[in-house]
């Protein structure tokens, strides 16, 4: 199966500083040098650095010989605990969630003494050790960077975790992941490392036996090379033998030998897990320790993308049709924004700017779901012969690696806005300084240096934000997934004012950016892993390839900028329309409309120049302007004629029947007409971007052809505990401002669990809430919404705004449910 094709060719060099028994040392160097086989072994000028050289050279008998004792001890205390769960699953749960902190954290030293007392291991190692040796100390830590007594004794339910996702997932599903935890101690020569030239299986029932390198199955990862493979079977029998020690710890002073209960164990499994006293279940990108195996799903990623691109299209949906919400955006961000020294025309400036962003974020996300469709189509093309220890079908595997050379190019198009945003928000502004000299330009450069390790101390929160910005794949790179979990954790017990320098625009800006990663690293974790391309490998016809090569560059020139925001100042100086409904008052109305029509006109302009900048077709232009019109769309148009009609029919009852009208400032109507459509079908784009027409129903529909109809809701009722009912009711309020009170976002959660939703935390403020309970298809489905912060209480406008989103894809309104 596998060719004699060694990896590497040995070299005597003299090496008369290292403390060697030998004056002459053989050096292995690489047959490959790529970026794969550089994971695998060490390149021939590492091995010249005490860091990296290799602390001793196998025979192929000996490598052989410690995988088997690894695999072996793996399975041994698998199968062991496995038995133990299924017979006294109850106890284990019991014993472990009732002890204390200090008690779990006694079982834990008795386990592994050598257990690292703190969290985040890594960078707190890479700061406090100076020499390789104390360094090296460390090795457990390193090896298994989340396993630690301060994790595992402050919430029960990770250990519990790691027991079920180790027992029901093989040591082959886990291998991807644990070879990626591998990765900073890797590069920085953390871990003392033997050589051998071979390679181990890291699949199926050969899992682990040793054999000759191959090219393309080392570069699949179906075969690792040995010094790699090793500590990949190192950190999981160090990890099972931890784990068997303390079931046993649990389980003391009961005969295992008789049969005991576990039905609590399995209710538990299958709910999933949830950190204690959390709401809402943890996500897998920032726990995945504590999580299912990463198994590749194209569905699964489907649904993640589609649920992306619904949440980013309905944001821009919302700025166009929903003037209080895009007064909200403005508000938002000038909160955000010193002035102090900076100059009112730039703050409008930088919004515009961002406004632009955010309809450049459909776009983005539209073209991963592109990429994500096609590999969904060549793998059912291509399944029966897609599995491990064998190539990957030529279009499938291009199709997987088009999606990842997209996705690295959409981390650095992101962290590049993250990091022109970043100085301008006032919880980082200290670090920034300013020139504002030039009319219609700014520059701006750091003040102190860093993000440097020193910060981790001193600036937590600068650290994070600022390692996350850095390249994806630079070489002792923090993992991304780590970081934002870092991130989680430090805004869940810092103080206020700390947690309030993230603000919500720029906390959700970060959101996207773990929603791409972790997009990101579920194709990386894919085994078979994809081949090494270059863009010159990859089909023109490919929008990725599209994208990847040409760097979209959001500038703006002045004027257009200007212009832009000379527009947004315009909009937010309107008066509101008042509580007497008069002429005055439609007056009023009708400006907001008109000045909001104005923006979105400009910016649908400069769009439609950046596509022409980039050479794209009349197609293309024309699907991405259409998901860029909601306000120009027949069943808004009509929908507004409709809300005129209505206000005129309230000024005539106001000159009969004086009464007290409370004070507006939602514009459209709470209940919105419902158009009766007959659905066309639409001509077949080069790029399926789905217009608000086809997203509506409306496509090819006539201003004139709508008819307004009293529809009949078909959905069931929906019965609801009454603090549910108060809750989601306000959601379909007359207007944001019926009742100006805010709603908690626990108690939100809580309702929306009432009504058959799960919530999973997606990385940083997005919240993914879904329904498929079989009941009432309708019904089912995926939506994200975005949790607020600092403070965890939403807004008014953002409740209505929710409400509005929930009718448009769960067909929600204020008459849908009722008091159980």
């Amino acid at each position: 199966m596998f060719s004699r094709e060694h990896p590497h060719v040995d070299e005597l060099r003299k090496l008369p500083n290292q403390p060697q028994v030998k004056q002459y040392l053989p050096l292995k160097v690489l047959a490959c040098d790529c970026g794969v086989c550089r994971q695998q072994y060490r390149t021939k000028s590492e091995q010249g650095n005490s860091l990296f050289a290799y602390k001793k050279f196998l025979s192929n008998s000996e490598a052989s010989q410690i995988s088997s004792d690894y695999v072996r001890s793996i399975e041994k205390d698998r199968e062991h605990i496995t038995r133990l769960c299924a017979s006294h699953g109850n106890t284990i749960l019991g014993r472990w969630k009732k002890k204390s902190r200090d008690k779990r954290q006694d079982i834990l030293l008795k386990a592994d003494s050598t257990m690292y007392q703190y969290q985040w291991s890594q960078p707190r190692l890479s700061l406090q050790c100076k020499q390789l040796e104390e360094l090296r100390r460390y090795r457990n830590a390193w090896l298994l960077p989340y396993i630690n007594v301060e994790a595992l004794r402050t919430d029960p339910a990770r250990l519990l975790s790691i027991v079920h996702n180790r027992i029901k997932y093989s040591p082959a599903e886990w291998a991807p992941f644990d070879s990626r935890q591998l990765s900073v101690a890797w590069q920085s020569g953390a871990l003392a490392v033997e050589h051998c030239s071979s390679c181990l299986v890291m699949y199926g029932p050969k899992y682990g036996d040793i054999v000759n390198w191959e090219k393309e199955a080392a570069h699949r990862w179906d075969v690792v090379g040995f010094p790699r493979a090793r500590l990949i079977l190192e950190a999981q029998a160090r990890l099972l033998g931890l784990l068997r020690n303390v079931v046993e710890q649990l389980l003391e002073g009961l005969d295992t030998n008789n049969p005991g209960a576990s039905e609590k164990w399995i209710e538990l499994t299958m709910l999933g897990f949830k950190q204690t006293n959390k709401i809402e279940f943890w996500s897998s990108y920032t726990n995945q320790p504590f999580s299912a195996a990463p198994i590749f799903d194209i569905e699964d990623l489907l649904f993640t993308v589609e649920t992306r691109l619904q949440a980013a299209q309905d944001h821009v949906w919302l700025l166009q049709t929903e003037p209080s919400y895009l007064r909200y955006f403005i508000k938002s961000f000038r909160q955000a924004t010193l002035f102090e020294d900076i100059n009112r025309n730039f703050v409008y400036d930088n919004i515009a700017v961002e406004l632009v962003h955010q309809t450049w974020n459909i776009s983005r996300w539209q073209w991963v779901l592109i990429e994500c469709q096609n590999i969904k189509q060549q793998y059912l093309k291509f399944r029966d012969r897609i599995y491990p220890g064998t190539r990957l079908p030529p279009e499938y595997d291009q199709a997987l690696t088009t999606l990842e050379m997209l996705l690295v190019n959409q981390m650095h198009i992101r962290a590049k806005h993250l990091f022109a945003v970043m100085p301008q928000r006032p919880g980082f502004r200290h670090s920034w300084r300013f020139d504002y000299s030039k009319p219609g330009k700014s520059t701006r450069w750091r003040a102190t240096e860093g993000p440097t390790e020193e910060d981790f101390n001193t600036d937590p929160l600068d650290w994070c934000l600022g390692q996350l910005l850095g390249d994806p794949d630079a070489a002792r790179r923090y993992d991304h997934a780590l970081l934002f979990a870092f991130l989680d954790d430090y805004l869940s017990t810092c103080s206020s004012a700390e947690r309030a320098r993230l603000d919500q625009h720029l906390y959700d800006l970060y959101s996207d950016y773990a929603a791409n990663h972790a997009l990101l690293v579920t194709i990386r974790l894919n085994r078979p892993r994809s081949s090494i391309y270059t863009l010159g490998n990859i089909r023109e016809s490919n929008h990725a390839w599209r994208y990847a090569e040409v760097n979209i560059d959001l500038w703006m020139k002045n004027a257009t900028q200007a212009a832009i925001a000379k527009l947004l100042v315009q909009f937010n100086n309107l008066r509101l329309p008042g509580s007497k409904v008069d002429n005055i008052f439609l007056e009023r109305h009708e400006n907001i409309r008109e000045a909001s029509r104005r923006i979105w006109t400009k910016v649908r302009g400069f769009h439609r120049s950046k596509l022409e900048d980039l050479k794209c077709g009349s197609e293309d232009i024309q699907s991405d302007l259409d998901m860029l019109s909601a306000d120009t769309d027949p069943q808004y148009l009509t929908a507004i004629a409709s809300e005129r009609e209505d206000i005129l029919a309230r000024m005539v009852s106001a000159t009969t029947t004086p009464s007290r009208t409370a004070l507006q400032t939602q514009w459209g109507s709470a209940t919105e007409p419902k158009v009766s459509v007959t659905e066309s079908k639409s001509k077949a784009k080069s790029r399926p971007i789905a217009t608000m027409a086809e997203i509506t129903g409306t496509a090819d529909v006539k201003a004139e052809d709508l008819q307004i109809v009293q529809l009949t809701v078909i959905s069931p009722m929906i019965l609801v505990k009454k603090r549910t009912y108060d809750i989601l009711t306000e959601m379909y309020s007359a207007n944001c401002e019926e009742t100006a009170k805010t709603v908690d976002w626990d108690s939100f959660e809580l309702a929306m669990a009432d009504v058959g939703f799960s919530a999973r935390n997606n990385g940083g403020s997005a919240v993914s809430f879904e329904k498929n309970d079989g009941l009432d298809a309708r019904q089912n489905g995926r939506i994200v919404f975005h949790k607020p912060h600092p403070v965890a209480k939403i807004d008014p406008v953002m409740l209505y705004c929710m409400g509005r989103r929930m009718g448009k894809w769960f067909g929600w309104s204020r008459g849908s449910f009722a008091v159980a």
